[in-house]
């Protein structure tokens, strides 16, 4: 066999090892879970969707940037009212996935 395929077979065994799972699971719940988490909370996002929203947009790259666009262009954040109108959540992660396509189209 080749050396490649050595090493997919490794690969393969590993991914079953459930000390490896636990340990990705660890490291992408440090790197992403978490800090995705601590986002929502500052922001005031409280649902289960707005939570994956963050998350999924941390992985794939540009949470921070976005949170802040999202803010800027509302004025503020969860909860807030801007010129008597409060800030609801829904419209909140309205105007953040809007800013996330613009994101993405613009790259």
């Amino acid at each position: 066999g080749s050396m490649a395929g050595t090493k997919i077979t490794d690969l393969k065994d590993a991914a079953k090892d459930p000390e490896m799972v636990r340990a990705q699971d660890d490291e992408f719940a440090r790197q992403y879970w978490e800090p995705s988490k601590a986002a929502a909370r500052t922001a005031g996002i409280r649902s289960a969707l707005g939570h994956v929203i963050l998350y999924d947009t941390l992985v794939q790259g540009g949470m921070t940037s976005v949170l802040k666009k999202s803010e800027e262009r509302l004025g503020g954040k969860v909860g807030e009212s801007v010129k008597g109108k409060e800030i609801t959540e829904q419209k909140f992660l309205q105007v953040f996935v809007e800013e996330r396509i613009q994101r993405l189209q613009s790259r």
